[in-house]
């Protein structure tokens, strides 16, 4: 749908981005004309002067009239808030002649359309026209995107209904749509002039998201976002022995190393590369033992290798080295995730330091073919200090993994989504961006990762069929309340089923 204005605007002049979108029409005009015949032109003439006024005090850019009807785009949401309600109050206040009583409906969208040499284009610009066709005269109707920007800093004395979801003619997805309510105004209108549909159930699938748990090796297929980062580390670790990659808690390591790097340096090099994942815990020397004897030895073997990594640094290495010969593969990497969990964890001095003196001695060893890579947390790179070769090593050898970007958390947000099928409703990923700070060049809040995927699991399990919606995003509690929400629920039904959550 293109809409070009009457009076011709400059295209540089237009909004652009972020814009709210009015449509408006006269309820039942036919009527009108019929009833008035020859006075009815000054009756729209009287109706569009009021509806003009308003636009132009709040600042709307008129682009197209036809008939009884206007398309006006705002760049603020609130001032286009702000035009409806003056409008529908001069609409009301008016002195009509005849006796007549004039309503006009009107729709409001917000979007980010394309501006053509034609005027705006774009669904963003059918959504808007078929908010304003589903309401009636003296109603303002609201998608869902528009209510977002503006329901906190709403005008004194208003208000917002909540309609539900509805679809609407020629739209594939179903609106969750608003009613304004203006004090002194009628709020009280028929039901909505659209295409309803009862709520499906959802469709039953796999979750595309992980919610707070990491990205591991199986779940590859479904990790976006890190690829310059995952190439970066390929390259890196496929050049030097040791490698620490560090970050601020819930910036994702555990997941590029898990589901980036391990499977990208199995699929660029098949065959070449035998990987070991583990992560310290209480006793790293037997997390250690365990993981590198567990799948093709016998459970004695674990033991004979704990003993021998307490007691000589070089067994690691030793050990490594003959089951490459063994196994016949080219390189071994050893990832080690989590390593702050050495110090927070692990409580015994000797078998921390035998655990830093194995990986050093097996990534340095001239005639080795060991990788090592530590995954550790910013915060506790002080804890290095007491420990000179590792802390070197880390100081010498290390990629900082920062905030990813708005367009990489877009990419992590959708593209798992369209491989099993999902969809979400229109702005709602745009919404998710602005709710954690990520928007053009900004970067998110610290710490906003694991909000974020914990919100796009939560919404997953609220979904309608294959549908995230607003309101399935609401009904989850969002960025900032999803997780909040996840507990309460989770203490619910352990008080109902009698049972005690620790403390």
């Amino acid at each position: 749908m293109d809409h070009s204005p009457s009076t011709p605007i400059p295209f540089s002049d237009l909004p652009e981005g972020t814009v709210t979108f009015l449509f408006t029409d006269i309820e039942g005009s036919t009527r009108l004309l019929e009833q008035l015949g020859g006075e009815y032109a000054a009756v729209l003439e009287e109706q569009r002067q009021l509806l003009r006024t308003a636009f132009q005090k709040w600042r709307g850019h008129e682009i197209d009239t036809q008939g009884d009807s206007f398309f006006v785009a705002f760049g603020r949401a609130a001032d286009a808030i702000a035009c409806v309600i003056e409008a529908q109050q001069a609409l009301s206040e008016h002195a009509w002649p005849e006796g007549v009583t004039v309503r006009v409906r009107m729709g409001l969208h917000t979007g980010e359309p394309i501006v053509a040499h034609t005027g705006y284009v774009g669904l963003d610009v059918h959504r808007a026209a078929r908010v304003a066709a589903a309401g009636h005269g003296g109603q303002v109707l609201l998608s869902e995107t528009t209510r977002e920007l503006v329901y906190h800093d709403l005008p004194s004395r208003t208000g917002l209904r909540d309609l539900g979801e509805h679809k609407l003619k020629d739209l594939r997805l179903p609106l969750q749509l608003f009613q304004l309510e203006v004090e002194g105004l009628p709020c009280d209108f028929p039901p909505l002039r659209t295409l309803s549909q009862p709520e499906e159930p959802p469709t039953p699938g796999t979750a595309p998201f992980k919610g707070l748990q990491y990205f591991g090796e199986t779940d590859a297929d479904l990790f976006f976002g890190r690829g310059e980062v995952t190439d970066r580390l390929v390259e890196t670790i496929s050049q030097q022995r040791f490698l620490a990659v560090v970050g601020a808690s819930g910036s994702g390591k555990s997941s590029v190393v898990r589901a980036g790097l391990v499977p990208a340096l199995k699929q660029r090099q098949p065959g070449n590369w035998e990987t070991f994942v583990l992560t310290p815990t209480v006793q790293p020397l037997g997390s250690l033992a365990l993981q590198l004897t567990r799948a093709s030895e016998p459970e004695t073997a674990s033991t004979t290798l704990l003993d021998d990594l307490r007691r000589e640094p070089h067994s690691l290495h030793l050990y490594l080295r003959q089951r490459s010969a063994e196994e016949g593969k080219g390189q071994i990497l050893l990832v080690i995730d989590q390593l702050d969990e050495l110090f927070t964890l692990c409580r015994d001095a000797d078998e921390r330091q035998a655990f830093i003196d194995n990986l050093l001695y097996a990534a340095q060893a001239p005639d080795g073919r060991v990788h090592v890579l530590v995954a550790l947390r910013a915060d506790f790179y002080d804890h290095l200090a007491e420990y000179t070769e590792l802390r070197e090593a880390v100081a010498k050898n290390q990629e900082y993994l920062g905030a990813m970007s708005a367009a990489e958390l877009r990419q992590a947000i959708e593209e798992p989504a369209k491989l099993g099928g999902w969809e979400f409703t229109p702005g709602l990923v745009e919404l998710m961006l602005h709710e954690v700070g990520a928007e053009g060049e900004r970067q998110p809040e610290p710490g906003a990762l694991p909000l974020l995927s914990h919100a796009l699991l939560e919404t997953w399990n609220h979904r309608r069929g294959n549908l995230m919606s607003l309101r399935a995003y609401a009904e989850s509690g969002g960025v900032n309340r999803a997780i909040a929400l996840t507990a309460e629920r989770l203490y619910s039904q352990d008080m109902l089923m009698g049972r005690t959550l620790p403390i």
